[in-house]
């Protein structure tokens, strides 16, 4: 019963000292926002699907990665967007699946959109101690047979997120309702977390873009973390940068768009990669990422007639 003590503490302080949230982090954020904010559903005009897996090589730990999966949609006239993800992740001996469904509701703003989103669903959490090298003394403990089972929870989303054609900011909250994590621990309650990011798209030249991006995030009784990134944009075809996040971790990215190369394809196809080093813990993960957007069906409406909407940031 001890050990199991020991090991749990040992779970929650790597929890808390790697990733400083309860919520899982992405280095190509600018890419998949609605992983924390409902309201950029539908911010692309288009039928939007992402991929992304992100695996993470640290001492001692065993298969840590995730992996999060995004489908969104303008709908009536752009007016309105719909979308719905599912993320995946092993943390350590942590496994969480989550799932919700998010609506976003867009207005024209300054020349500009203004969306307004919520998303519900729910999250399902345990230790899996399946081909960990994690040695059990007492297999048959009630409590450590207990932690495995896992708790489904309720989550709420909130946020809002403007547009414009050069740059954009948002603001989202997410697990706004307080739960337990695993084994209705007191220790383990999932905590609210809240995001604030933006973009801004600079031309250097008539083929060199500049993009630079921020997202602060804090969650209640952890301390906040800010991430800065710059991207350099080739002809809107490849792109190259960097970034810096809190607690000595840094970020170098690249990407392209297979649609320029095979032209064939007539959608908007990007793969992008991002290698991570955590100085201040010695460790390091990789992160792809597939994107694609297919274009909706062109119909008319009031709010296309702005730029904004016409030409996404991204």
């Amino acid at each position: 019963m001890i050990k199991h003590y020991i090991f749990r503490l040992s779970v929650l302080i790597f929890s808390s000292c790697a990733f400083a949230q309860q919520d899982v982090l992405y280095s190509q954020y600018m890419f998949n926002q609605m992983a924390f904010n409902p309201a950029f559903a539908g911010s692309q005009n288009k039928l939007n699907a992402s991929l992304l897996h992100k695996q993470y090589y640290i001492p001692g730990a065993y298969n840590s990665n995730f992996q999060n999966f995004q489908l969104h949609s303008p709908a009536y006239h752009k007016k309105i967007g719909l979308g719905v993800q599912v993320t995946n992740e092993r943390s350590f001996l942590t496994q969480n699946l989550e799932f919700s469904a998010v609506y976003a509701y867009r207005i024209i703003i300054s020349k500009g959109v203004l969306a307004m989103g919520v998303g519900f669903g729910f999250k399902q959490s345990k230790y899996n101690l399946e081909g960990s090298n994690v040695l059990i003394k007492d297999p048959d403990d009630p409590v450590l047979n207990n932690v495995q089972k896992p708790v489904i929870s309720p989550d709420i989303q909130a946020g809002m997120y403007y547009q414009r054609k050069n740059w954009q900011w948002g603001l989202s909250a997410k697990n706004m309702i307080s739960t337990f994590v695993v084994n209705n621990s007191p220790y383990e309650v999932r905590k609210l977390h809240l995001y604030f990011h933006s973009g801004y798209k600079a031309k250097i030249s008539s083929e060199l873009e500049l993009i630079s991006f921020a997202l602060l995030k804090y969650a209640v009784a952890f301390p906040a973390q800010l991430d800065l990134t710059t991207h350099f944009v080739y002809n809107k075809f490849v792109w190259a940068g960097f970034s810096y996040r809190t607690y000595q971790a840094f970020s170098i990215q690249s990407g392209i768009k297979i649609d320029k190369i095979v032209p064939k394809l007539k959608q908007d196809i990007k793969i992008g990669y991002a290698f991570d080093y955590y100085a201040g813990l010695s460790f390091s993960s990789h992160e792809i990422m597939l994107l694609i957007n297919w274009e909706s069906h062109k119909s008319p409406d009031k709010i296309k007639k702005q730029k904004a909407q016409i030409s996404p940031f991204f």
